[in-house]
């Protein structure tokens, strides 16, 4: 028995140590972080399943009710953000003004005590072609048909003849998609911020193009939001708290993005660590970054592609589908719903255009940019914080002067 014994010792020891994460070292002592089995932290005459203790149950109702009453919050607004409410108010006040010189004793108000929701939608129809002729933009025919639908839910399935006139004015009048950015340009914009020292420019446009962020949503990351790599896994997670899923009626909650190329985690670590754990990873608002973003282009001679920072977003999926990525991967580092709509999102062939509309003039300049890419990167994790740039709207280049540069704490 004894003989038996030691051999299974020595059969099972070498197995345990493989399955062991620590291999070859203590492991630590955790054993503070494991509860007994069937009671809950902190309580030891509650099983889990039950409740808190009665007291502790009062306590955190209470606590709750005194911040729902501060944030104040009206469960019978929609969750619609703020320029969508802005719009959709301009939408009826234009809506109620044409009713009122359109038909005689006719306005909104009146409109929505009709019994006959068709009957309301031929006045859309007719709404919607007086913006047609007008000249006016089919998002204001949205914003109207949208309006109605909120005020009468009932009458949503009624208002298809309403929407058919929209689809029939976008089949006339195409939406032009963002031209997606090169990726050889956007190597040369980081060059060039790297160079002026736009640490926050920097990492604007790597969490656009490489992060697949819409501008908005890398403008509102803090810098709590960003996991930073650690000795165990070389990635950096960037959660989304505000995003476009919020304000489409969706539950609030985060997306994710995770950079995992060695020097971009570098980038974005280095600059992250010199922040506040409540301060704005980019520290710029959008028309500060969108003034940075047009100086860049100036620089480089890029004015007539027609970039705009929404075009980060478009070009660096439009890169992946060119590398022959699936489409069901690139859909889910867009976050799109549906993967109809990532199909269309993606045009190679207007990078390619875009391209090719680069000025010979430039394409040496954005070419010899985009080789330093690399190496100004490198150069920005080493290097101590950049003092504070402002760029003024101006009709040459935005380049920073030194009359511009004020030494008064670091940049984001």
């Amino acid at each position: 028995m004894r003989g038996r014994m030691q051999r299974s010792r020595r059969v099972l020891g070498p197995r345990r140590c493989r399955l062991t994460f620590w291999s070859q070292q203590r492991a630590p002592p955790y054993d503070f972080a494991f509860q007994p089995v069937g009671l809950r932290r902190g309580d030891e005459n509650s099983l889990i399943g039950d409740g808190p203790p009665q007291g502790a149950r009062r306590r955190a109702r209470s606590s709750l009710r005194a911040t729902r009453a501060a944030s104040g919050a009206d469960l019978s607004q929609p969750n619609v953000g703020e320029l969508s409410l802005k719009l959709r108010a301009e939408a009826r006040v234009s809506f109620d003004a044409f009713l009122r010189d359109s038909y005689t004793g006719l306005d909104f108000a009146t409109l929505l005590r009709w019994d006959e929701p068709d009957d309301v939608a031929k006045k859309l129809v007719a709404y919607g072609q007086y913006l047609y002729d007008e000249g006016r933009t089919v998002a204001e025919l949205r914003h109207a048909i949208i309006v109605v639908s909120r005020e009468k839910r009932s009458w949503r399935p009624a208002l298809d003849r309403a929407w058919e006139a929209v689809r029939k004015w976008e089949v006339l009048e195409p939406s032009i998609p963002h031209t997606p950015c090169p990726v050889l340009v956007f190597r040369a914009m980081i060059a060039v911020a790297a160079s002026w020292r736009w640490d926050g420019g920097v990492v604007a446009l790597i969490l656009m193009f490489t992060g697949n962020m819409r501008p908005g949503e890398a403008l509102s990351v803090t810098s709590s939001a960003v996991v930073l790599p650690s000795r165990w896994r070389r990635i950096v997670v960037v959660a989304l708290w505000r995003h476009k899923s919020v304000t489409r009626g969706r539950a609030r909650g985060a997306h994710h993005v995770v950079f995992d190329e060695g020097l971009l985690v570098d980038v974005l670590a280095a600059h992250a660590q010199r922040l506040a754990d409540d301060a704005l990873v980019v520290g710029l608002k959008p028309h500060a970054f969108r003034r940075k973003f047009d100086a860049i282009l100036a620089e480089l001679g890029l004015e007539s592609l027609g970039l705009t920072p929404a075009s980060l977003r478009a070009g660096g999926e439009t890169e992946r589908h060119l590398q022959r990525e699936p489409i069901a991967d690139i859909s889910w580092l867009l976050r799109h719903a549906d993967i109809a709509t990532t199909r269309h999102y993606i045009q190679s062939a207007a990078a390619m255009l875009a391209l090719a509309r680069v000025p010979a003039v430039a394409a040496s300049a954005v070419e010899a940019h985009a080789r330093g890419a690399r190496r100004a990167l490198r150069h920005l994790c080493v290097a101590s914080p950049p003092s504070v740039v402002v760029v003024k709207r101006t009709r040459a280049r935005s380049a920073p002067a030194v009359g511009r540069v004020a030494v008064s704490g670091p940049s984001l």
